[in-house]
């Protein structure tokens, strides 16, 4: 690349791994705060399909939700993740790589009910591809194709929502956002 070319805005590996790698330690600690909500196994599974799903551009949005189905699905504690690529991050954090996962977590009092459960939004871009092409990209994940999934309604009457920075790798980013009861 000659000094007067622009870099190249194309997603690599290491770009997943770095914002995996960020998710994963929140995983970590979210296990850590909520022990029977996320177990090893689920967080390793985890790992596996979040690589693929970013590597692929197949997913918007991935999070992790503590909620009550008994409430009405009424959400304690939240993890968004919504995953932008190129010129979807904001100018001045394009091309740089930022973001430490892991903080520690403080736990909140939960209901015996409460249940934590992956979500993901699918991209226009995977909800586009042919089933078959779909129907291979979630194989082996716990995953079914967005013609399969349900819809998740969360109830956020309750929670505060805030920003919680982002995970930028290059031109791969995963903005954070939290809600929490409060």
């Amino acid at each position: 690349m000659s000094t007067t070319e622009a870099p190249s805005k194309v997603v690599t590996l290491d770009d997943v791994r770095y914002v995996d790698e960020q998710i994963m330690a929140d995983l970590e600690q979210i296990q850590k705060a909520y022990p029977s909500m996320l177990n090893d196994k689920q967080r390793a599974d985890a790992s596996r399909w979040i690589m693929r799903f970013l590597r692929k551009n197949m997913v918007n949005l991935i999070g992790f939700s503590i909620y009550d189905p008994k409430a009405n699905n009424l959400v304690y504690d939240e993890w968004n993740y919504q995953v932008q690529r190129g010129d979807e991050i904001p100018v001045e954090l394009r091309g740089t790589q930022q973001g430490t996962g892991g903080l520690e977590i403080t736990p909140l009092s939960l209901p015996a009910s409460a249940i934590g459960t992956f979500l993901v939004r699918w991209s226009d871009n995977f909800r586009a591809e042919p089933k078959s092409e779909q129907e291979n990209a979630v194989y082996g994940t716990r995953w079914s194709i967005p013609s399969q999934c349900g819809t998740f309604v969360a109830d956020y009457s309750k929670c505060m929502k805030r920003g919680a920075g982002s995970y930028v790798s290059h031109y791969l980013a995963a903005k954070i956002t939290r809600a929490t009861q409060g």
